[in-house]
């Protein structure tokens, strides 16, 4: 049997001695050989101390003991970071409301202005026919735009004004006397008298009271039989063969009562029945035995 190769040992009584470490922190490179022998620099075997260069740049990727060159700049701007809530966008974005002008143009029916830019070019000259059609196209885009601004400012226009106010109960008139509720007397008021003999309306632009048995004929009433006594308006108190007499169905207005619609009030008393035209002050008095007008 043929023994192997002896593995290397130390001698006894010898120490390992650890490889140098040149100033600065260089690396000692290994020399040919493959060992590490101190205090013979260049020996075969021996450790050849390398010289510790700058730290490498960051992001550079030069080898460690290096210097490389520096990194470029960035082709964007650096991006910092921000504070704050940020504010969400909006999509779509409300687009203003286009003008009056472009909404009446977008009325004008191209096919029509077309057609009467060829029936005006088969009669007159070229030139002339380009005045007639821009002229007439003006014309027409100016009429809409005026029909729709005026549409728009009658729909925003504020309401137009409110009828005057009823003018004041005649504080004598209804002097003792207790108003009473129109509410009771409907939409168009009528009433009776307690006695049931006299029966009156109060309409918007009337009063008119119809005596059922009376000891009187009213004068400039053509000689009918039936003139009522009315007052309001322009005309003031008059005795009228005009309209329907009152019938005698109404609600009763009771003696020392006053009631009143609009500019007219009528008073009821035992004496009869005076209605009068706040704003004119014309009226009339209806009863049994006489009436008057004033």
């Amino acid at each position: 049997m043929i023994p192997g190769p002896r593995p290397a040992t130390t001698p006894a009584g010898s120490a390992t001695v650890a490889a140098p470490v040149p100033p600065g922190g260089g690396i000692v490179a290994p020399a040919a050989g493959g060992g590490v022998h101190p205090g013979n620099p260049g020996a075969p075997g021996s450790a050849t101390p390398v010289a510790a260069g700058p730290p490498a740049a960051t992001g550079t990727g030069a080898a460690i003991g290096a210097a490389g060159p520096p990194t470029p700049p960035l082709p964007w701007p650096a991006i910092t970071a921000t504070t704050g809530t940020p504010v969400p966008a909006v999509y779509p974005q409300e687009q203003p409301a286009p003008p009056v002008w472009r909404k009446a143009l977008d009325l004008v029916d191209p096919g029509r202005v077309a057609g009467l830019s060829t029936a005006v070019r088969g009669t007159v000259g070229h030139r002339t026919a380009a005045i007639t059609v821009g002229a007439t196209l003006a014309l027409a885009v100016g009429v809409l735009v005026a029909a729709y601004t005026g549409t728009g400012q009658d729909q925003d226009a504020p309401e137009s004004a409110a009828a005057p106010a009823p003018a004041a109960v005649p504080p004598d008139l209804i002097s003792g006397t207790t108003a009473a509720d129109p509410a009771a007397f409907g939409a168009t008021p009528s009433f009776t008298s307690p006695s049931g003999n006299i029966a009156c309306r109060i309409d918007g632009a009337a009063a008119r009271c119809d005596v059922e048995n009376k000891r009187w004929a009213p004068t400039g009433a053509d000689d009918c039989t039936d003139a009522g006594l009315v007052v309001g308006g322009t005309a003031g108190s008059r005795a009228s063969c005009a309209g329907t007499p009152v019938p005698d169905d109404g609600e009763e207005l009771g003696y020392g009562t006053h009631l009143t619609h609009g500019d007219l009030t009528c008073v009821s008393r035992r004496s009869g029945v005076e209605c009068r035209d706040g704003r004119t002050g014309h009226g009339f008095t209806a009863a049994r035995a006489s009436y008057r007008l004033y």
